[in-house]
C-alpha cells in the first residue's frame, strides 16, 4: 500500500503466474424480469433456472408476490416457480415500492395500465428523477388513465380503471425510438393482453430510429418462447395479434438463453458490417445445442450463412488412429491426450482412473452412439470419466491435434469459397432479406 500526502491510495498487484478457480457467470438484469413477468401472465406454471440475484429483480419479484401471483423458490438456489395467471392481475389494489429498478418500473407500468385496478408506483428519490413521459404518453393513447404524483413525466404514478376497452380506443400508436429501448420493451410486453381484450391485432409504430435494437430483440425472442410471436417492419413498427396469449414455455434458463441471445447479437453486428460467412466452433460437446441454435438464428435472422461444429468432430478418423480403447468422451484417452499436448502441467495424471458408462444396443449415456444423453455425467459414472485416460500421452495428443488442424484449414479453404445463393423460403413465412434484430 502507497500513499503519498494528499494523493489517493493505491496498491501494488504484482504479475500472476496464473489463475484457478470456478467462476459461475450471472444472469441477466433485463433477461431476468422480462421472464418474470412474461411468466406471471402466461398460461400454465414456468420454473425459471438462474435468475440473476440483484435489485432490480429482487424488487420486480417483491412487485409480482405484492400483486397475488404465485412465486416459490427453490431451495437455496436461483431457481424459482411462478404460477401464471392466463393475462390477468389477481390483486386489483396495491401500492409498490420499486427502489431505483427501471426493469421493473417501465414494464410494470405498462401491464399495470390495463389491468383494470388501482395501483400506486413508486421508488427511491433517483427513480423519481428517470423520465417516463414518452411511456405515459403512448399509454394513454391506448386508453390508459394514469396520474402523476409529482412531477409531470416523472414517477411516482397512480393507475386508474383504464378505458381500452372503448370502442373508440385506437389500435396503433407510436413511441420515441431515440429515448429509451426499454419504453418499447415495456409497450410490446403488455400489449399482448390488450390485444386479447379488445380481438384485434394493435400495432406499435417507432418514431424514428430505434436505439438498443438488441434489448427490443431481447423482448420480441422472449415473446416468442412464450407464445406471441411480434410481427415487424425493419425495426418500424411492430405488429401484436389479436389471439395474442401467453403461454408458459415449461422451463426456461436465464443464463444459457442470455448467452444464445449476446451471441446471436455479436454475429449480427458482424453480418451487418458486411461478413457473409461465420462458425460458430464448439469446444465442448455438451455445448452443441446452443451452437446450433446460435447458427440456426443467424441464419434466419441475417442475410449470412452460419455454420456449427464442434472442434473434435475435425479430422475425426486419423485422429483415433493409434489409441488403445474404443470410447471417445468426456476426459478419455483421447480428451486426455489433447490436454497433455496443449497444457501437460495442467493435467493431474496420478489421479487418472478407467471408468465407464451406461451403454445400450442403439444409444449410450455418452457420445460414441448416434443416440446419447444430453445430461451430467455425474449421473452415469462416478467419477465423470468415459474410457481410459491412463494410456492417453503428449504424444498421441500431438498427433490428435494435427489430424484437427490438418481437416480445419481443409474446411476453412472450402467455406471461404462456397457459394452464398438467393433464398427461397418454402414455409410460409416471407422471404428474410435483412437483419433482424
Amino acid at each position: 500500500m502507497t500513499a503519498g500526502k494528499g494523493a489517493a491510495e493505491f496498491i501494488d498487484l504484482a504479475p500472476a503466474t496464473r489463475a484457478a478457480g470456478t467462476v459461475a457467470l450471472p444472469g441477466s438484469k433485463s433477461i431476468s424480469n422480462r421472464t418474470l413477468l412474461l411468466a406471471a401472465l402466461a398460461r400454465g406454471e414456468t420454473t425459471v433456472r438462474g435468475l440473476l440475484d440483484a435489485e432490480d429483480v429482487e424488487r420486480m419479484l417483491d412487485a409480482l408476490l405484492a400483486l397475488g401471483f404465485t412465486i416459490e423458490k427453490t431451495g437455496e438456489s436461483r431457481d424459482y416457480r411462478v404460477r401464471g395467471s392466463d393475462g390477468r392481475v389477481p390483486v386489483k389494489r396495491a401500492k409498490l415500492f420499486l427502489g431505483n429498478a427501471g426493469t421493473a418500473f417501465r414494464p410494470l407500468t405498462a401491464v399495470l395500465a390495463f389491468a383494470q385496478g388501482d395501483y400506486e408506483l413508486a421508488g427511491v428519490a433517483r427513480m423519481h428523477e428517470r423520465p417516463i413521459g414518452d411511456l405515459v404518453d403512448a399509454l394513454r393513447k391506448l386508453g390508459a388513465d394514469i396520474e402523476y404524483r409529482g412531477n409531470a413525466g416523472f414517477p411516482p404514478l397512480a393507475l386508474h380503471e383504464d378505458r381500452a376497452s372503448d370502442v373508440s380506443a385506437p389500435d396503433r400508436v407510436a413511441v420515441r425510438g431515440d429515448v429509451s429501448s426499454q419504453f418499447t420493451s415495456a409497450l410490446l410486453m403488455a400489449l399482448p393482453t390488450l390485444a386479447a381484450r379488445r380481438r384485434r391485432p394493435i400495432t406499435l409504430d417507432i418514431d424514428g430510429d430505434l436505439i438498443s435494437k438488441p434489448y427490443v430483440a431481447i423482448t420480441t425472442n422472449l415473446m416468442r418462447r412464450f407464445g406471441v410471436d411480434v410481427a415487424q417492419d425493419a425495426w418500424r413498427s411492430f405488429i401484436v395479434p389479436a389471439d395474442a396469449r401467453y403461454a408458459s414455455p415449461g422451463t426456461i434458463h436465464v443464463e444459457p438463453q442470455h448467452f444464445i441471445d449476446f451471441s446471436v447479437d455479436v454475429l449480427k453486428s458482424v453480418a451487418y458490417h458486411g461478413f457473409r460467412r461465420m462458425a460458430v466452433i464448439n469446444g465442448h460437446g455438451s455445448n452443441m445445442p446452443m451452437a446450433d441454435l446460435i447458427a440456426r438464428r443467424v441464419v434466419l435472422e441475417t442475410p449470412a450463412i452460419c455454420c456449427a461444429f464442434g472442434y473434435y468432430n475435425m479430422g475425426r478418423d486419423d485422429s483415433l488412429k493409434g489409441l488403445e480403447s474404443g470410447v471417445y468422451a468426456h476426459a478419455d484417452e483421447w480428451e486426455t491426450s489433447l490436454y497433455l499436448h496443449y497444457a501437460a502441467d495442467r493435467v493431474q495424471m496420478d489421479k487418472a482412473v478407467q471408468d465407464t458408462d451406461r451403454v445400450g444396443r442403439t444409444m449410450t449415456s455418452d457420445s460414441t452412439t448416434n443416440v446419447r444423453f444430453n445430461d451430467f455425467w455425474g449421473r452415469w459414472t462416478k467419477t465423470g470419466v468415459h474410457g481410459d485416460p491412463t494410456k492417453a500421452s503428449r504424444e498421441k495428443g500431438r498427433r490428435i491435434a494435427d489430424a484437427i488442424m490438418k481437416e480445419m484449414l481443409v474446411w476453412l479453404e472450402e467455406f471461404r469459397n462456397w457459394p452464398i445463393e438467393a433464398r427461397q423460403d418454402q414455409h410460409r413465412l416471407p422471404v428474410q432479406r435483412e437483419i433482424r434484430w
